[in-house]
């Protein structure tokens, strides 16, 4: 099988730690390294040594020059349209980090340039690619405590090991619902198969917060189909951290289908706890995104996070965001890729 080659954009933090994880998928071949600051490209020089990457300081021209196949973008998001376009420009499949951009605009242009690119596009949303989670989707698809009516999400880490509050994340003035919340809400439209309609969210800061602009949220959904979801997220947790991906109740008529520790499990109704089963997958996380994008290639569809799909997601993150600056609900237009106020009658203007 002949590999598909590889130019990664960008190589500050983030991108280091993606150079590592397109090397472990077999069906790609890393050909080229672009970033527009020398020192992150050092640092890519010294972790690639003997591997015969070239290296470039203008990622359009990595784009044109290095023979690739598919353009890994980690780089900001507010870059991502102008990058994707770009890579479209030099036949290039498009793998992009989230958020799909930076603001709901941009995504927007982005989902609706992907409709006729004939190219892929996809953003990397590693959550959903993780064997306790794909264990819990099998289980909600296959209604094993009936059909889901209420969802209880909870998410507590305390982030400060990790300096990430800086540089074009600071200015995002609801920093976890954009970069936390985004693979909480993700996944769980992935899990339950369907999108949220309404949304009243709001941002909080404790006193000992570290984080500008808010360091936790909570927020109320309504997922299509009359599905209720309480979500509560925190990157200044006191006392025991939660999984990353949290600890969740699924419920049914049946009983609750739980993630609890990253242990997946079925709750029964008279209280009986039976642990789900759990399949090995070949790749996860962030190598599966990379990889799920080849099969999408290979097999001339779109791929399962492909920008339409994500920009739900994000639409949803943007209406949070706009509930919590208002302090009232907001209803979510999927179609339109746009939302409302509801006045308090629970209307929308």
């Amino acid at each position: 099988m002949t590999k598909l080659k590889v130019v990664q954009i960008g190589a500050g933090n983030f991108g280091q730690i993606w150079l590592d994880y397109v090397q472990q998928v077999e069906e790609v071949e890393l050909v080229a390294v672009a970033d527009v600051m020398e020192s992150n490209l050092e640092e890519a020089r010294q972790r690639l040594q003997g591997s015969g990457v070239g290296f470039y300081l203008d990622p359009v021209e990595a784009m044109r020059a290095s023979g690739a196949d598919i353009a890994l973008l980690v780089t900001p998001p507010h870059t991502h349209l102008d990058l994707t376009v770009a890579a479209v420009a030099s036949g290039l499949h498009v793998l992009m980090e989230k958020p799909i951009a930076g603001s709901l605009a941009d995504a927007v242009k982005i989902a609706e340039f992907a409709k006729t690119a004939n190219r892929r596009i996809m953003v990397n949303q590693n959550y959903r690619w993780k064997p306790e989670n794909e264990a819990i989707r099998a289980a909600v698809s296959a209604g094993v405590v009936g059909p889901i009516e209420q969802v209880e999400w909870r998410f507590a880490r305390n982030h400060r090991s990790v300096n990430f509050a800086t540089g074009w994340r600071s200015q995002f003035g609801d920093i976890f619902l954009r970069e936390m919340g985004i693979h909480h809400i993700d996944l769980m439209r992935h899990w339950l198969g369907t999108s949220p309609v309404s949304v009243y969210a709001e941002n909080a800061n404790p006193t000992w917060s570290w984080i500008p602009g808010g360091g936790t949220a909570n927020a109320l959904l309504r997922f299509d189909g009359g599905i209720s979801v309480s979500y509560a997220g925190s990157w200044v947790n006191r006392g025991q951290d939660t999984s990353w991906t949290g600890d969740v109740r699924l419920i049914g008529s049946l009983g609750a289908i739980e993630l609890t520790d990253g242990v997946p499990s079925i709750v029964w109704e008279d209280e009986r706890r039976e642990q789900l089963p759990v399949e090995p997958m070949k790749y996860t996380e962030l190598a599966y995104s990379l990889y799920e994008l080849t099969q999408a290639i290979r097999e001339a569809r779109e791929p399962v996070t492909n920008a339409s799909d994500n920009l739900l997601s994000w639409l949803t993150i943007c209406a949070a965001a706009e509930s919590d600056r208002l302090g009232a609900a907001v209803r979510i237009d999927t179609v339109g890729a746009s939302f409302q106020i509801y006045n308090q009658k629970g209307s929308s203007n």
